[in-house]
This record gives structure tokens, C-alpha cells and sequence, in this order.
């Protein structure tokens, strides 16, 4: 089902707040939802093509075929073309498969 509606499955290593509720477990999301990291806790969405692994004190969003980088730091690795956004940058793969780390921490963004 989380196929059907651009859902994802998430694995949590340490505390985690979805929409601003804690999460221990793996579990699903669904585009529009929010994923906050605390200190030392580390998140993995994955889905059909595409994963991404967000650092510690990370906020970021999640869309169908987005991850929207608030704060912190995300890896994604991607065969379907998944991109991710910080602020007014944009990293859209040329081809569909790429693996890019995005960092936003105050005024600055940084691909790599």
C-alpha cells in the first residue's frame, strides 16, 4: 500500500519525532510528513528506488518523489530520479540513479 500512495517505510536508530510524535519502530509515512532527528539518532526512508538516510539533529519533509531539507543533513541515494530541495536549491539527478549528501545548517546549503 505505501507504493500505491507514494509512502515510505522508515527505520529508527534513537529518538525520532514524526508530525511530532515519538517513534521507536519502523514504520510508514506518506508524503507531507515531517521527520525530526534528536542528538545521536539516525533515520532511513526507504522506498521502491530510493532511500535516504537522515543524520542527527536533522528536520527534514518528505514527499512522493522529494525530500525537502530543513535543517541538518540527508544522503540520498536514488534509481528513480528522487531529488531533494534546502531553502532555494534544488538537486534533480540528470540521469535517474545518484547518490548526493545535502547539508543546510543556518545560512548555509552544501551538495555533494
Amino acid at each position: 500500500m505505501t507504493a500505491q500512495t507514494g509512502g515510505a517505510m522508515l527505520s529508527v536508530t534513537g529518538r525520532v519525532m514524526v508530525n511530532g510524535s515519538s517513534v521507536e519502530d519502523s514504520t510508514s509515512i506518506f508524503p507531507g510528513d515531517r521527520l525530526d532527528t534528536a542528538n545521536s539518532s539516525l533515520v532511513s526512508v526507504n522506498r521502491t528506488g530510493s532511500s535516504v538516510v537522515v543524520n542527527p539533529n536533522s528536520t527534514i519533509q518528505y514527499e512522493q518523489s522529494t525530500v525537502d531539507v530543513i535543517r541538518g543533513a540527508a544522503h540520498i541515494s536514488t534509481m528513480n530520479g528522487m531529488s531533494a530541495h534546502a531553502g532555494p536549491i534544488a538537486v534533480i539527478p540528470n540521469d535517474k540513479a545518484a547518490k548526493f549528501d545535502i547539508v543546510r545548517l543556518d545560512d548555509s546549503t552544501s551538495v555533494t
